[in-house]
Parts: structure tokens; sequence; C-alpha cells
């Protein structure tokens, strides 16, 4: 049986008047897929707004890292500029360190001469005292003799 083009429009008003028609003719024509169409598009419009936001919160924390990452670099180079002023301080400690040491040397050195010249000085001085002491004795000796009688 063929539809007339009037028949047609009455079936159109027909399905205008009576929405439950619509979708029970909707469920003969179309297949599942078709007719899931509409909850599936919803589903991807609310996942792409939450990969969305998913999105703009990544960009966030990429850009604190960026900045992260910059102010680590800052860091090292002040860490690595500070390093070279400890090495620098260090290569003159080191070099005071050598100077102190021959220093050392040459107070040791200084002293072992002067203990050779107080020992020295105390031979010339024992052997004086000798010498006074045995002229003294000679001295006696003499005014003994003048003295005699």
């Amino acid at each position: 049986m063929a539809f007339q083009v009037s028949e047609y429009r009455d079936l159109i008003r027909l399905l205008y008047e009576h929405p439950e028609w619509r979708e029970e003719l909707r469920q003969l024509l179309l297949t599942r897929e078709v007719l899931d169409l509409p909850q599936v598009v919803r589903e991807i419009a609310q996942t792409q707004r939450e990969l969305a936001e998913a999105q703009k919160r990544t960009e966030q924390r990429v850009e604190e890292l960026t900045q992260a990452q910059r102010e680590l670099a800052e860091a090292q180079k002040r860490t690595e500029q500070r390093v070279e002023e400890l090495a620098q301080a260090q290569k003159r400690t080191e070099q005071r360190v050598e100077e102190l040491a021959q220093a050392q040397k040459r107070t040791e050195q200084r002293v072992e001469e002067l203990a050779q010249a107080q020992r020295k000085s105390e031979t010339r001085l024992d052997r004086l005292e000798q010498q006074v002491g045995e002229l003294r004795g000679d001295m006696l000796e003499i005014r003994y003799r003048q003295r005699a009688f």
C-alpha cells in the first residue's frame, strides 16, 4: 500500500500531534547506533570538557615546573659560583699554609742556630768562669805571698 502526498502530510501532522508516535517511529526507522548518538555526543562533550580542564591543569603544572626549573638553574649557577669561590679560597689557604710551613722551618732553623750559639756561649762562659776562678786563686796566692810577713 503506497502513501499519497496528502496522506504523507497527514502522517506528519499526526506525528506532531502525537509525540509518542514519533518516538515509536524513530525506534522502527533508526538503528540502535543512530538512536544512541545523542548520548554518545553528550558523553564525548563531557569527556572533551574534562580533557580541556585536565589540559589546563597540565599546562599550569608545566608552567610551574618550568619556573621551578629556572629557579633551580639559577640556584645551581650560584652554587657553582660559590664552589669556585671556595676552591679559590682553598688555594689561598693552602698557599698560606705552605708559606707558614716554610716560615716554621726557617724559625726552627733559627732556633737551632740560637741554641747552638747558646751552647757555645755557655761553653765560653764556663771557660771564662774557670779562668776567673783560676785568676782569683792566683790573686789570692799573690796576696798571701805579699802579706806573708
